[in-house]
């Protein structure tokens, strides 16, 4: 590559992006990004280009916004209307997967831009502009976003195998905590007498209504001297030291207590559903719990449970097939009978 030969310099915007920053939080974050931005400033020097801004998004994924629309990537959104006002001719990225990981999401950007003449210029594209009102360039650019498109979706298949075989395994992930166990599977035993009180409760006829309310410091006088405690997420930010959201404990998380396998000791692997989310506690609840070969379930290796097996099994027989009304009396969930209301109330009109 050789500067260009002409006295008026084009003004390019370089972009930077990596999709999850290890060391995101610490002295060395941002490591991914910087090492992008001398990549592009390298190409801008060789192509004669005058540096108009820089833009960056780290530990953003491309995919989560074209496909699941789930994050807004800041820098990317101000890079294309500063474009689109002329403040720039071309896009210098690293690679093109930075800009774009999927052939619709190079369509879009095309349709909303190529029309003013956009321009990019990408280490993958062989370091020079190409010219996205050509057909040439677009051909190329369209190959080389099906390849990162392809890329994304083999890297995705080997990530849900490899959790799956740690699963079987009895090997918990670490990260996202469960109440009463830390980031790393460890019983915080100040948590896990909650749970406890939790499993209790329930097993012995109290409802979740009065289970969630007594959590809150609201109880009705059902459940006296029970332990209170905030939601995890509100937890976590007042150990951190920072603003914790204006959340109490509700009955999804009393729901997910009570359902979930771990608390037995058991392996669970979250099945996805149609929508692309993970199924809730309450439905197809057993999908949940990670089965060997020979079909038996799957004890945990790393964690320890916090109720006993068959006080879970007791919650869980109940949780199927009662429900418990306001006034304390258990309401089997059979013949048709889904509301806490069954039983209960007549029609004005027939008296039924």
């Amino acid at each position: 590559m050789t500067a260009k030969a002409n006295t008026e310099r084009k003004k390019a915007a370089i972009y930077c992006r990596i999709s999850l920053d290890k060391k995101r939080g610490t002295s060395r974050e941002r490591e991914g990004v910087k090492r992008q931005l001398e990549d592009c400033k390298l190409m801008c020097r060789m192509n004669g280009y005058e540096i108009y801004d820089i833009y960056e998004d780290n530990s953003i994924s491309a995919h989560a916004t074209e496909e699941k629309k789930g994050k807004e990537r800041a820098g990317y959104n101000r890079m294309i209307e500063d474009f689109k006002q002329g403040k720039f001719e071309v896009i210098v990225a690293w690679k093109l997967d930075r800009l774009t990981r999927s052939v619709s999401g190079l369509e879009d950007m095309l349709k909303e831009l190529a029309g003013q003449g956009l321009c990019i210029c990408t280490t993958d594209l062989g370091g020079s502009e190409q010219d996205l009102t050509k057909a040439d360039a677009v051909m190329l650019a369209q190959l080389m976003a099906t390849f990162a498109q392809f890329e994304s979706s083999r890297k995705s298949e080997r990530q849900k195998t490899a959790i799956r075989a740690r699963a079987q395994a009895g090997i918990m992930r670490s990260g996202k905590r469960s109440f009463g166990y830390d980031g790393k599977n460890n019983i915080i035993e100040e948590e896990a007498k909650i749970v406890r009180a939790i499993y209790e409760a329930y097993d012995k006829g109290s409802s979740m209504g009065a289970i969630t309310r007594a959590l809150r410091g609201e109880d009705d006088g059902t459940l006296p001297g029970f332990p209170t405690s905030d939601p995890v997420s509100v937890i976590d930010a007042k150990k951190q030291g920072v603003q914790p959201p204006a959340r109490k404990w509700g009955m999804h998380a009393t729901t997910t207590i009570l359902r979930n396998p771990k608390y037995a000791g058991y392996m669970y692997h979250a099945p996805i559903g149609n929508d692309g989310k993970h199924q809730q506690y309450d439905s197809n609840w057993r999908d949940w719990i990670v089965r060997d070969e020979n079909g038996d379930f799957v004890k945990g290796v790393n964690f320890e449970a916090i109720v006993d097996e068959d006080l879970w099994w007791r919650v869980q027989d109940r949780r199927d097939q009662n429900l418990i009304d306001s006034r304390g009396r258990l309401i089997p969930r059979k013949g048709g009978r889904k509301s806490i209301g069954s039983g209960l109330y007549l029609c004005g009109v027939c008296g039924k």
